[in-house]
Order: structure tokens, then C-alpha cells, then sequence
């Protein structure tokens, strides 16, 4: 017999968490996994093959790249490993080992949105998927545990994300007094927009919204694209844009004049953004503009 436990998916949003529930062992969903039929002490107790045939990195591995596959069959882009996110997703599992319980929850009451806050991880979307498994009868672990995440809706949604929402992920794994624990963590560290931009005519776009829950600075790679030769001005706040629109001479941090392609790496505070400006003397008709912002890490 295989006992197997899952947690609903928990989603954040710069800092912002939904409500999930417990998958118990007989399928029935509870608010709080002591209301299921056997406890997370039940599931220490119940017996595993010996630890040593498993290899956690290998687990590791296996788990992202089947995950990838799994995008792949839908035409999805594959996630980026995240040497920074793996190792958070293995303290998850270590953690949950070493103290015995389950939940995405640590025993100070910290999810993973205040543990990338904690560790200043800037991101812009983020998920976790956790599993446990007791009595393990398949040697393929690793299938097991993706298939779980699978078949589970909330699971499956940061797994095969329709609308590419996650680049990056990690994932940890830990088999430990005859329980195993996984933990996969995804996160959104990459923005891109697509922007028709008539002769004559600017936009303001956000490099770090003043929306975003964080107070650190982060490192970011500006991207810009444009059919046209536009202008593009890196600044420090919003207000730039109504003074340059009327003709009131502005700061920039950085700026590209008459440029169809900007590549550029910045340290943005929170309120940063770029003015696109389609400059009539050299756009005669309007421009479309990719702009990508790739985000590099806290500073």
C-alpha cells in the first residue's frame, strides 16, 4: 500500500497569498491537516524502503525535468533551474523532515512568500507545490511525485501554466525517518509587453511598480524591440513622463536615442520605469515595441 499526501498549490502575488487546502490520504479535502483520518505522526511511522536508495539530488533533477517534459507536450516554454530558489525549496523539505510536519506553513507560521521576502528575492509571481510519500512501492519516485501534482488541479496549475506566467523554479527533496518530502518552487522573473506606439506619441511603462510589496533594489535587464527607431528613457519615477510629454526637460538615468533595439542592465528602485517615445522626426508611422524586463536578483 502507498500512503501519499499532497498540498494544494499556494499562490503569491508580490507578497499577496491565496487560501489552499489539504489533500488527505483518502482524498477528502480539509482546511487544516489534523482534521484528516490519520496524522502527519501516523505518516512518520510507516515503513519506506532503506533511505539509501534514494539520491536526493538525483530526485531533484528527475523532478524538474520531468516537469519540463510535461510543458513541452503543451508547446510551453521549459522553466529556468534557480540555484537560488532550489536551495530554498530544499530548506522547505529539510525543514519539514527534521520537524515532522507538513504544510506550506513552517513552524513560525512563515509561507513562502515571506521566506523570499526574508531572503530578499524579488519576484513578481510565485508558487509551491510540497508532497509527501510513506510505503513507497515504485522505484520511479520521481514520476510518482509528478504525476501526483498532475492529477491534482492546483497542483497542475503552476506545472503546465497556459499563459507561461512562471520562467524559473527549483525543487528540493529530503527522505528522512522513513517519510520523503518534495517541495517545487516557481517563480515570475520576467515581464514582457508588446506596445503600438504612434509618430509622435510616448508611453510610460513600470520597471518596478510602487504597487510591489518589496523595499529592496534589484538588479534588472532592460530589453527593447521596436520596428521603428524609437527613444527610450530610463527613469526614476512616473512624473518624468507628464514633464517630458510637455516638453519640460527631464533626468533620465539612462537614455538611447533613435535606437530600434536597447539591451541594458539597471538598478532599479521602486517607482523606476522607461519612457518610450516615438520622436516624429524619425517615426513617420507607428512602431511596435517588445520590451522585456529579465529580473536578475536583490542588491
Amino acid at each position: 500500500m502507498k500512503l501519499f499526501m499532497l498540498v494544494l498549490s499556494i499562490f503569491l502575488i508580490a507578497g499577496c497569498v491565496q487560501q489552499y487546502l489539504y489533500v488527505c490520504p483518502d482524498g477528502s479535502t480539509v482546511s487544516n491537516p489534523s482534521y484528516c483520518s490519520r496524522s502527519n505522526e501516523d505518516f512518520a511511522n510507516v515503513p519506506l524502503p532503506a533511505e539509501s536508495i534514494y539520491n536526493a539530488s538525483q530526485l531533484e533533477k528527475e523532478i524538474f525535468d520531468l516537469v519540463n517534459e510535461n510543458r513541452a507536450n503543451y508547446g510551453l516554454k521549459s522553466l529556468l533551474w534557480n540555484n537560488e530558489i532550489a536551495r530554498l525549496a530544499k530548506e522547505k523539505s529539510d525543514d519539514m523532515a527534521e520537524n515532522k510536519y507538513f504544510n506550506h506553513a513552517n513552524l513560525d507560521g512563515e509561507v513562502f512568500g515571506d521566506i523570499l521576502k526574508k531572503n530578499h528575492i524579488f519576484y513578481l509571481t510565485a508558487s509551491e507545490n510540497i508532497a509527501m510519500f510513506g510505503n513507497v512501492t515504485s522505484e520511479d519516485l520521481a514520476t510518482e511525485v509528478v504525476k501526483g501534482w498532475l492529477e491534482s488541479p492546483a497542483h497542475r496549475v503552476p506545472i503546465i501554466d497556459r499563459d507561461e506566467i512562471y520562467t524559473d523554479a527549483g525543487v528540493g527533496a529530503r527522505c528522512i525517518n522513513n517519510v520523503c518530502y518534495f517541495t517545487m518552487q516557481f517563480l515570475n522573473l520576467e515581464r514582457k509587453l508588446n506596445i503600438n506606439l504612434k509618430s509622435g506619441y510616448g508611453t510610460f511603462v513600470y520597471i518596478y511598480d510602487t504597487a510591489l510589496d518589496f523595499d529592496c533594489n534589484v538588479s534588472v535587464m532592460v530589453e527593447v524591440n521596436s520596428t521603428k527607431a524609437t527613444d527610450t528613457f530610463v527613469v526614476d519615477d512616473s512624473d518624468k513622463f507628464d514633464l517630458f510629454m510637455q516638453g519640460y526637460p527631464i533626468y533620465s538615468e539612462r537614455e538611447f536615442m533613435h535606437n530600434s533595439y536597447v539591451s541594458t542592465t539597471i538598478v532599479a528602485r521602486r517607482g523606476y520605469g522607461i519612457i518610450l517615445y516615438a520622436d516624429p522626426d524619425w517615426v513617420f508611422s507607428d512602431a511596435v515595441v517588445g520590451v522585456k524586463f529579465r529580473y536578475l536578483g536583490s542588491v
